[in-house]
This record gives C-alpha cells, sequence and structure tokens, in this order.
C-alpha cells in the first residue's frame, strides 16, 4: 500500500486523494483546536473556507446556534464567539455545541479532499491514536485488490512548507512503516521521514523556531505552543462524517446514527 505526504498544498492533486485514506495536519493550530473542541464536548466541528462562508454555515437552518470560531493573522475574528487557541474550547464554552470554524491554513486544505475516501485530522497530540486507526484500517482491507493508499496533507502556512506539519506526518508514518508490512513511501514521505529521524519529538522551543510559532510568538500566543507540542496524550481521532467532523469514536460506538451527522 502506498503512503503519500504532500508538503504543502498545492501538490495536492483530486487524482492523488481519489478514495484514499486523508489525513490533513495543521500542528499550529487547526487540527490541534478541532481535536481539543471535540474531547471538550462539542458536537460537532464544520469546517469554512472563508469568514463569509463561516457567517453563512453559522446561520442557517442546519446549523442553527452554532458557535462562530477562527482566526486571521493568528488572532480571533471580529465579532466570533472564539479564536483558534485550544485553550479557548473549555467544556462549560463549548459542550453540545457545533462549532463553525475557518482559519487562514486548515480549513482551507479540507476542501482540496472532497473526492477523498475518508479525511480525518492529525497533529502531535493524537499521533498514537491516529496511525493506530490507520493501522487497523489497512489491515481490515488487506486482502483487496488496488486497497485505497493513505495520503497524508500537510496545511503548511499560507501556501509554504510548514516543518512543523512536516515533522508531524514523518512521525505518524514511522508507525505505518513499523506496523504494516509492505507499506511503499512516497519521495515526500521519504522525506517526511527524514525530518522525523532528524528532529525527533518536538518541543516547544522546537516549535517557536517554525514560521507558524514565531508568528504565535509576534502576537503573544506563545502558550498555545506547548499544548500543541504535547505528543500522544489524546486517543481520540476527528473523522468527517455528515458535513463535520465528529470523533471516530462517536462513529463506532452510534454506528450509523453520526454517520449520518445525527447525534
Amino acid at each position: 500500500m502506498k503512503v503519500d505526504v504532500f508538503a504543502v498544498p498545492g501538490e495536492l492533486d483530486d487524482a492523488d486523494l481519489s478514495g484514499a485514506k486523508v489525513v490533513v495536519v495543521d500542528v499550529i493550530r487547526a487540527a490541534t483546536t478541532v481535536l481539543t473542541g471535540l474531547e471538550a464536548g462539542a458536537q460537532r466541528v464544520v469546517a469554512a473556507a472563508s469568514i463569509e462562508e463561516a457567517v453563512r454555515l453559522a446561520g442557517s437552518t442546519e446549523w442553527s446556534g452554532a458557535l462562530l470560531c477562527g482566526e486571521r493573522g493568528g488572532r480571533r475574528i471580529d465579532g466570533f464567539d472564539l479564536g483558534n487557541s485550544p485553550g479557548e474550547f473549555r467544556p462549560e464554552t463549548v459542550e453540545g455545541k457545533t462549532l463553525v470554524c475557518t482559519t487562514t491554513n486548515g480549513t482551507r486544505v479540507l476542501r482540496r479532499c472532497r473526492f477523498a475516501g475518508e479525511v480525518s485530522l492529525g497533529c502531535f497530540r493524537n499521533r498514537r491514536a491516529l496511525a493506530d486507526r490507520l493501522v487497523a484500517s489497512i489491515g481490515a482491507e488487506a486482502g483487496r485488490n488496488a486497497a485505497p493508499g493513505v495520503a497524508i496533507a500537510c496545511a503548511g502556512k499560507e501556501g509554504r512548507l510548514g516543518l512543523e506539519d512536516l515533522l508531524c506526518a514523518g512521525l505518524i508514518v514511522e508507525v505505518l512503516e513499523e506496523s504494516v508490512p509492505g507499506i511503499t513511501p512516497s519521495d515526500g514521505a521519504r522525506v517526511a521521514l527524514a525530518v522525523a529521524a532528524a528532529i525527533g519529538a518536538p518541543t516547544p522551543d522546537f516549535l517557536s523556531t517554525t514560521a507558524a510559532g514565531v508568528a504565535l510568538v509576534r502576537i503573544g500566543l506563545e502558550r498555545d505552543l506547548a499544548f500543541c507540542a504535547e505528543v500522544d496524550v489524546s486517543p481520540c481521532v476527528p473523522v468527517l462524517r455528515g458535513g463535520g467532523f465528529v470523533l471516530a469514536e462517536r462513529i463506532e460506538t452510534a454506528g450509523s446514527l453520526v454517520e449520518t451527522g445525527s447525534d
């Protein structure tokens, strides 16, 4: 089975993602924040590519009562309920709510994944849980011919490579290589593996040297970096279902009820 890593959004192509298990990685901060919001009890998180779309979705009948969340330039968008800092997504604020989110990088990448077989979100915090879920899924399909591959799409920063995302992708591929016989890494996956071997586990200091980290420090949000740098602390995986992200374990326990987007 082929494992691809796309270092920047511009590399993504519909043909590469068609039917694939796609993981969107945006460590600083969209994937980390969506994961945190769902762990705090949010029903679902709906991604919007623009501020205008987010406002429209939150005002629609389908998502009535949703909280508006997002950032531009790292800061909360004027008039929105929440920004993009994981620490804002507390149970007392988000429990039972639908969240409509738009961010500079991560939510835009999701638009490139419309033909994927499945879309999940990855970051350092859920790296092991995500990789283990992929391993189990690959194992279940082992007898099929031409089983779809895995594609890891790095959100980067404003169209450019994000070293933290590439590192996270490499750490995910490491688990796949260790656990699944016959994995064939693409050139992009091999680069990600080399980055993971060279850097190892992330630290807040490392994240503060990346372009995304420098931008957060500049606006006084460096506290987010320590949270984003924690590895394998979450057992949860956000998966796209019924127009929004929900936790994979909710899908598996509720079956078709969550598949349709109803809770």
